[in-house]
């Protein structure tokens, strides 16, 4: 079994209006390099910062210091830390852990037994696709977009100032970041499937070669078929 721990504080600076993450990673298996991302993410599920730094074998066990993020401008510092923190490992090009978690803020509640008892995200912050979880539930919302911009910018394949022209395309003409993706070149649409299925939990199957059971087929009734294009 693959076990990883994660955990995660943030260091908030009044003064300058940053929030600095620190993550710790224990356990996982051996591997030769790997990245940790940390992504801030506003009650309209809108992605206002990511930061990333390389992670080492050695790096496991002790606590890393990330780059600092700048709250935006007009939201109280306290207000940002109870934000949606998203935060991913991968090593040797594998996602291993893709988490979000809502910090604390304040005085913890400690219950009779001396457990901390963590209350639920602020009233609006936390979705229903939240709740339900990351994987293939509602895929290509918004929230998976930011996440394949993510992953391109973090291996290299894309670069911040590529991130931003396709951010400014899909609001100029409309259009999804993924399809502009496609048209500069960026990727191809087969990679950009395989990537999004990464950061998604889904799976591809390819039709061309997926054996078809024609018996399945015959059980869908024709009219249901042709309206919701089932088939």
């Amino acid at each position: 079994m693959d076990f990883w721990t994660l955990s995660l504080a943030v260091e908030a600076d009044d003064a300058r209006r940053v929030l600095t993450p620190r993550i710790r990673i224990e356990g996982g298996t051996p591997f030769a390099a790997g990245v940790v991302l940390v992504a801030l993410v506003d009650p309209d599920e809108r992605t206002c910062a990511t930061v990333h730094r390389p992670l080492d074998p050695a790096d496991i066990g002790i606590e890393l210091t990330l780059p600092p993020i700048l709250v935006p401008g007009g939201v109280p510092v306290e207000r940002a830390l109870e934000w949606g923190w998203d935060v991913g490992v991968a090593t040797d090009g594998l996602e291993r852990i893709r988490w979000r978690r809502y910090l604390e803020v304040g005085s913890a509640d400690v219950g009779d037994d001396a457990e901390i008892r963590l209350r639920w995200p602020p009233d609006g912050l936390r979705s229903k696709a939240e709740d339900e979880g990351w994987g293939p539930e509602a895929p290509w919302d918004a929230r998976d977009t930011d996440r394949l911009l993510s992953s391109l910018l973090v291996q290299g394949i894309i670069t911040e100032a590529d991130r931003k022209v396709v951010v400014a395309e899909v609001q100029a003409r409309g259009v999804t970041a993924e399809q502009t993706l496609v048209e500069q070149g960026h990727v191809g649409e087969r990679e950009l499937l395989e990537r999004y299925a990464e950061v998604t939990g889904c799976e591809i199957l390819d039709l061309d070669v997926y054996p078809i059971d024609p018996e399945a087929v015959v059980r869908i009734p024709q009219e249901m078929a042709r309206r919701y294009g089932v088939i």
